[in-house]
């Protein structure tokens, strides 16, 4: 069977090994620490913004109402004597609030907003967020695909049987072999896996001199269709290859370098 870990960086990787124990570790949790780290990732985003609630409330989008109303509720069904900030209860024109029938044992309306909500793509601003902190919030809240979301959790923990799935540990041995890793801004890419760097040499330097605009030979044109990105046109800022556990071997930045010997302004 194919190993998928093989298309992701080592970067990537991490990242999705971080966020696995996040989850697992929220699963474990009782209902009052869930409750608490629901409040505490969704403060994140809510901290950071672009969000804000100073609009009408019958205007907000999905995200909005996921922020300020559900997940506060939600985190009152886990735990009863949870505090709320202010922006987090409903003002009496609202003509609803989620929290004070969370209070009341009463959830069916709140569940089913979650569910509807949850059906469309929220956080999707939020999960590509340049502050890793707001990302990792975003993604631990909300899955896109299902799995390893803390609302989907919360929701089953307050009436099983909604969302049953679970995520269980990776006990899969760590992935080995080398990789060229193509780096766009914050992004990386993998162009290619090999079980060696030796296997990725040839094909290191073609794409290297291609990135130089560098006169090809044929054989390092051919080899160039082995990368993911072909036929697009490679405007990496960094090559490199790099272990399967993020140790670099070889590195070309193609990023200029400031020229320290001219002032600021």
């Amino acid at each position: 069977m194919h190993d998928f870990r093989k298309l992701l960086s080592p970067k990537t990787r991490a990242e999705s090994e971080a966020h696995l124990e996040r989850v697992l570790s929220f699963q474990d949790m009782d209902p009052q620490g869930m409750s608490a780290a629901l409040l505490e990732a969704n403060r994140t985003l809510v901290d950071a913004g672009p969000l804000k609630p100073e609009t009408a409330f019958n205007t907000w989008s999905d995200d909005e109402w996921m922020l300020y109303r559900c997940i506060p509720a939600l985190a009152v069904c886990l735990d009863p004597e949870a505090e709320l900030r202010d922006v987090e209860i409903a003002k009496p024109e609202e003509g609803w609030d989620p929290a004070a029938d969370a209070r009341a044992g009463k959830v069916d309306s709140l569940i089913r907003s979650i569910e509807l909500i949850v059906s469309r793509d929220i956080f999707r601003r939020a999960s590509i967020d340049s502050n890793p902190e707001v990302s990792k919030a975003a993604k631990f809240l909300h899955s896109r695909y299902g799995q390893g979301s803390a609302i989907g959790v919360a929701v089953d923990v307050i009436k099983p049987g909604i969302y049953p799935d679970r995520l269980a540990p990776d006990t899969r041995p760590p992935l080995e072999g080398a990789q060229i890793i193509a780096t766009h801004g914050n992004h990386d890419r993998v162009e290619r896996y090999a079980k060696t760097e030796k296997e990725l040499e040839q094909l290191f330097e073609a794409a290297v001199a291609k990135r130089q605009q560098e006169e090809l030979s044929d054989d390092q044109s051919i080899l160039l269709r082995n990368l993911r990105s072909w036929p697009v046109r490679l405007d990496f800022d960094v090559l490199s290859i790099q272990a399967c556990d993020g140790t670099v071997l070889r590195r070309v930045s193609f990023i200029p370098e400031p020229d320290h010997s001219i002032p600021d302004m």
